[in-house]
C-alpha cells in the first residue's frame, strides 16, 4: 500500500477557496444566523456580549457538523465577569446653594440598532475591569493622557491629583502614528493612578480619524463616512489593581464638559504640536486644559458589580493523517461590545467559510498530514476568558504539539494589512501571500512581514510561549472611520463603509486556509528559525540607542548569546531545508522520516524556551521576548527590558537581562545537532 505522505494533497486550499466560494456571500452569514429559530432576530440586532453566546456556540457547531468537520463540541466554563450597573456623569455648577446640573452624559449611543422583543439590551458605556467610585470635583484636560502629557501640565504646574482627568481614546490615531507613539487603555489607566487622578474620561476625538471628519465635509454614520457624535469606544482595562473609576464617553458628551474649560489654564497648543489640532474646535472647544474653577465639578459614578456567567467555546478537530500529535489552531472570538459586525463577526465569518470549504475538501479525499482544530471562542473582550479557560485544560498536550495559533479578529473594515505575532511564521505568511492576491488597488502592506505584538486571543497563547500570528484588515488613513467597540459596529456600517463587497473577507479566508495548507500539509514546516535571531538582533540594536554607557547596563552577553543563536538557526534551517530536497526520492527510509520529525520537533518547540521561568505556567504574559496587548499597540521586543531601562531601573534590568540570556542559551543548545544527528 502506498505510504499516506505520498498521497496526492491540495496543494493550496486558497484555490479550492476560490473555486468553491466564488463570489460567495459573507453577509449570508448573519442572514443566516438572523433565520435561525435558536437566535430569534438578527445577530447584529442583539447583544453577545461575555456569557451570552451559548445559542451562537450551538448554532456553530451545528453548521460545522453539517459542513463535514469531523469532531466538534461544546467547552463551557463558569466566569466571573465585571457588568456595569448605575454609571453616570455629570457635569455641575456648584457656584448655587443648591448646584446646577450643567450637563448629563447620556452614556449610550443614539441612532445605534436596537434589540428585537425579548432580547437582552446592548450594554451602555463600560470599561471592565475598572473600580466603583463616586467622585465629585474639578477636572482637567490631558490629551491622550500619556506620561508626556502629564509631565507637561506639570512643568505648567498643573497637577491632577485628586481631580478626573479628561482625555482622548487612543484606537485609531493617525497623530499618534505619526509621532511614533503607542498606548493602550490599560496604560492611560495605570498612568493616571500612578498621577493620583481621582478618575478617568476617555472620549473618542474626531482629531482621532485624520480628515475623515464633519468639519472637513464628511456626513457621520449612517449618512456618511465620519465618526457619529454620539459614538463610545467600550473596553476592558486590566491595570493590575493600578487603576481608577473611569468611563468612555462619546464626543457629544464630551463637547459640553471641554468648553466648560475655555478660558481656563493654557491652551493646549501651547504645549506643541502633539496637542495641537483637536478635533472639536468647530464646536466651541478652545482645548484649555483647566482646572476647572472650584464651583465647576464633574461628578463620576461607576457601580461595576460581578455577576456569575458562562463562557462556551466551540471546538471543532480534522485529525491529521500522518502527525496527528502536531495541531495547526484557526481561531477567532465570537462576542463582543455591540453588534460587533467588524470586531469580531467578520473574523467569525471568515473561519465559518473556513470551515466550510475544509468540509468540502475532506468530501473530495482530502486530509491534512497534521491536525487541524478550529476554535470559535467566547469571553475574548474581557482578557480572554474563554481561550484561556480551554488553554489551561489542554496545555500540557499543546506544549508539545502546538505549531501555531492562527487568529482573525477583523477580517474586513479597511484597507490596511496587518499581521503581528511570532518570527517563526515570517516564512509561512511570505509565502501564502506569494500565492493570494490583495485586495484590488491595495499592495502596500502585502508584503507578508510581521511586526511585533499581539492581537485578540492570539495573546493568551503567546503570552504562554506558543507561536501565534493575529491578521485582518483594519482602516488606514483615508478610509471611513471604524466604529470600534461601539454599538454602531454594525450589519448597516459593514454594507455601506466596512467592507461593502466583502473582498477582504474573502481574501483573509484565502490567505487562512493557505496558511494552514502550509503548516498542516508541508511534511518539513515552512519555519524559518534564523526569523527570530534577526528580530532580536535588530532589537537589541534599538535598545543600546537607548543606553547610554556600558556602565548602566552592559549588553555584551546578550549580543554574544544572540550571535550564537542566529548562528544554531542558521544551521538548523539548512538542516531542514536539505530534507526537502531529498525527502520526496528516500522518504521510504525510516531514517529520513525521524530526520524529518526530529527538525519539525525542534521548530515547533522552540518558542517556549522563551518563557519567564520565574513565572507559573498560569501567570498571563510569560513571554520575555515578545510583547502582548491589543493590535493596534505596537510594542517593541523584549518589553519587560526595555520597561526597565525606560524606568532608569538599571540594577533590576541587569538581572531581567541575564535571564534573558539564560534562557536563549537554552534555546540554541536545543537547536545544536545532538551525537547522534
Amino acid at each position: 500500500m502506498e505510504p499516506s505522505w505520498h498521497r496526492p494533497s491540495l496543494k493550496n486550499l486558497a484555490v479550492l477557496a476560490v473555486t468553491i466560494s466564488g463570489t460567495v456571500a459573507f453577509k449570508q452569514w448573519p442572514q443566516l444566523m438572523q433565520g435561525h429559530a435558536a437566535l430569534g432576530s438578527s445577530s447584529f440586532h442583539r447583544s453577545h456580549f461575555v456569557g451570552e453566546g451559548y445559542r451562537q456556540a450551538g448554532w456553530t457547531q451545528a453548521r460545522w457538523k453539517e459542513f463535514g468537520i469531523p469532531q466538534t463540541y461544546i467547552n463551557s466554563h463558569e466566569v466571573v465577569l465585571d457588568y456595569p450597573e448605575g454609571s453616570e456623569l455629570t457635569l455641575l455648577d456648584l457656584g448655587a446653594k443648591s448646584g446646577v446640573v450643567l450637563h448629563e452624559a447620556t452614556l449610550i449611543e443614539d441612532l445605534a440598532a436596537t434589540p428585537g422583543e425579548g432580547q437582552l439590551p446592548f450594554l451602555p458605556s463600560f470599561l471592565a475591569g475598572t473600580p466603583a467610585g463616586n467622585v465629585t470635583t474639578q477636572y482637567v484636560y490631558a490629551n491622550f493622557g500619556l506620561q508626556s502629557d502629564y509631565d507637561d501640565l506639570t512643568r505648567a504646574s498643573i497637577s491632577v491629583e485628586g481631580k478626573i482627568v479628561i482625555a482622548k481614546t487612543v484606537f485609531g490615531s493617525s497623530l499618534l502614528e505619526r509621532f511614533n507613539l503607542s498606548t493602550s487603555r490599560v496604560t492611560q489607566l495605570r498612568t493616571a493612578y500612578q498621577m493620583k487622578a481621582a478618575g478617568l474620561i476617555l472620549y473618542t476625538d474626531p482629531q482621532l480619524d485624520g480628515n475623515i471628519t464633519e468639519a472637513n465635509g464628511y456626513r457621520p454614520f449612517p449618512h456618511g463616512p465620519a465618526r457619529p457624535p454620539s459614538m463610545i469606544e467600550r473596553g476592558s482595562a486590566w491595570a493590575g489593581g493600578q487603576s481608577v473609576p473611569a468611563l468612555p464617553i462619546s464626543y457629544a458628551d464630551a463637547i459640553p464638559i471641554l468648553r466648560a474649560l475655555n478660558g481656563h489654564g493654557p491652551l493646549a497648543d501651547s504645549f506643541g504640536e502633539r496637542w495641537a489640532n483637536g478635533g472639536l474646535v468647530a464646536s466651541g472647544v478652545q482645548y484649555n486644559v483647566g482646572p476647572s474653577p472650584q464651583n465647576l465639578v464633574l461628578n463620576l459614578y461607576t457601580n461595576p458589580r460581578p455577576v456569575k456567567r458562562s463562557t462556551h467555546n466551540t471546538i471543532g478537530m480534522i485529525p491529521g493523517r500522518d502527525f496527528r500529535n502536531e495541531v495547526v489552531i484557526l481561531g477567532g472570538h465570537r462576542d463582543s461590545w455591540g453588534p460587533g459586525a467588524g470586531d469580531a463577526v467578520s473574523g467569525i465569518c471568515a473561519l465559518s467559510e473556513v470551515a466550510r470549504i475544509l468540509g468540502a475538501a475532506l468530501r473530495r479525499g482530502w486530509t491534512p498530514r497534521r491536525t487541524i482544530v478550529l476554535a470559535s471562542f467566547e469571553g475574548e473582550e474581557l482578557g480572554g476568558l474563554g481561550a484561556r479557560a480551554w488553554l489551561r485544560e489542554n496545555i500540557s498536550s499543546l506544549n508539545s504539539s502546538l505549531i501555531a495559533y492562527l487568529n482573525v479578529v477583523v477580517a474586513g473594515a479597511g484597507s490596511k494589512f496587518h499581521a503581528q505575532g511570532s518570527p517563526l511564521l515570517q516564512n509561512a505568511l511570505q509565502l501564502a501571500t506569494r500565492g493570494v492576491p490583495p485586495p484590488a488597488n491595495n499592495v502596500d502592506y502585502w508584503d507578508g512581514k510581521i511586526s511585533t505584538g499581539s492581537g485578540g486571543d492570539a495573546n493568551t497563547f503567546q503570552s504562554q510561549c506558543f507561536a501565534t500570528l493575529d491578521f485582518g484588515f483594519t482602516p488606514k488613513s483615508g478610509d471611513p472611520v471604524f466604529p470600534y467597540h461601539s454599538l454602531f459596529d454594525s450589519e448597516d456600517w459593514m454594507n455601506a463603509f466596512g467592507d461593502p463587497d466583502r473582498e477582504y473577507h474573502k481574501v483573509i479566508t484565502s490567505l487562512w486556509l493557505s496558511l494552514a495548507t502550509l503548516l498542516a500539509d508541508s511534511l518539513v514546516l515552512p519555519i524559518l528559525a534564523a526569523d527570530y535571531a534577526a528580530l532580536m538582533k535588530n532589537m537589541v540594536e534599538g535598545i543600546r540607542s537607548q543606553v547610554q554607557s556600558p556602565s548602566a547596563l552592559n549588553l555584551k552577553a546578550l549580543q554574544t548569546v544572540i550571535g550564537k543563536f542566529q548562528q544554531a538557526c542558521v544551521a538548523h534551517d539548512a538542516y531542514s531545508h536539505s530534507l526537502v530536497l531529498h525527502s520526496s526520492q528516500k522518504l521510504e527510509q525510516n531514517s529520513i522520516l525521524n530526520q524529518i520529525k526530529d527538525v519539525n520537533r525542534k521548530y515547533i518547540t522552540l518558542e517556549r524556551f522563551f518563557a519567564d521561568p520565574d513565572k507559573a505556567q498560569e501567570d498571563h504574559d510569560r513571554h520575555l521576548i515578545l510583547p502582548g496587548g491589543s493590535y493596534y499597540v505596537k510594542r517593541p521586543a523584549f518589553p519587560k527590558l526595555n520597561e526597565l531601562i525606560a524606568e532608569g531601573n538599571w540594577s533590576y534590568a541587569e538581572v531581567f537581562m541575564d535571564k534573558i540570556v539564560s534562557q536563549i542559551n537554552k534555546a540554541t543548545e536545543f537547536l545544536l545537532p545532538t551525537p547522534t544527528d
